[in-house]
């Protein structure tokens, strides 16, 4: 696809890219064997595995909310750059986006997790297919008040500080859901936060070196979400998760400007992390 101002940049702000293609519920993945194969079958492209209990929380009709243990298996590089999951209702794939150099740089990890899964289990049925890139713009000096993003960060995304006369907004986040059709469904966040990254302890390429400052964050999360079930195909999987990068730089070049493309270059003094 082709967009205004298409361009990978050298010091691009991704913080990280994650596909997830959520799974009807699928009991054979909490069998040990089953997971057992996964890994077998994923291990020539991310070796290091891991078993990992993890908890998840229901609520219950009575409003009380359940604890339920899950079993996953984790599989990542030898450099923690890429990492992928799978337990009972998911199959993920995240890539640091320090190690992002492109589209191209991270489908190959996610048609090796397919293609480890449709070897591992026939008539694995799908309900969601989502890809997600969250940026964390940082600047040597951040603004003292919200609206002072605006070097950087497209004055439409920070025009409701303005909305109360002369008081400072102090906090900024807004959404926006699109429809573009074809069973497929963008959701678009941002917001000033305050923090030292999105990118938690409990995932491998985790930077503990990023000290707490105030970031810009640009979130897109593209999904398709088909009215009927399909089956698991990885060549169909694919195609979709082509289709669904689509609006995600679209949507990022939109929403920063000039001043943040140098930066991103690298041809400004001004350099985030």
């Amino acid at each position: 696809m082709t967009y205004a101002n298409r361009e990978v940049f050298v010091d691009a702000p991704l913080a990280i890219v994650t596909a997830e293609v959520q799974l009807n519920y699928e009991p054979r993945i909490n069998d040990e064997a089953i997971r057992a194969k996964f890994a077998e079958e994923i291990r020539s492209q991310l070796p290091v595995l891991e078993r990992q209990v993890v908890n998840a929380f229901t609520l219950q009709p009575n409003e009380v909310l359940q604890q339920d243990s899950i079993q996953q298996i984790r599989a990542t590089s030898l450099d923690k750059r890429v990492t992928v999951t799978l337990h009972q209702t998911s199959l993920s794939v995240s890539m640091d986006g320090r190690a992002y150099s492109g589209f191209n740089s991270f489908t190959p990890f996610f048609d090796a997790a397919l293609a480890a899964l449709e070897k591992t289990l026939d008539s694995v049925v799908v309900k969601r297919v989502g890809l997600r890139y969250i940026d964390e713009i940082r600047v040597d000096t951040p603004p003292e008040h919200t609206g002072g993003w605006s070097p950087w960060i497209n004055e439409a995304l920070l025009a409701p500080v303005m909305a109360y006369g002369d008081s400072q907004a102090e906090v900024l986040r807004g959404n926006v859901l699109y429809n573009p059709g074809d069973d497929r469904k963008v959701i678009f966040n941002w917001g000033e936060f305050i923090g030292s990254s999105v990118v938690g302890p409990d995932v491998p390429f985790h930077d503990a070196t990023l000290a707490p400052s105030k970031l810009f964050l640009l979130d897109v999360d593209s999904a398709w979400e088909p009215k009927d079930f399909v089956l698991l195909d990885q060549g169909h999987i694919s195609k979709i998760i082509d289709r669904l990068h689509d609006p995600i730089g679209e949507i990022f070049q939109w929403s920063i400007t000039e001043q943040a493309r140098e930066l991103f270059r690298g041809n400004s003094g001004s350099n985030g992390a």
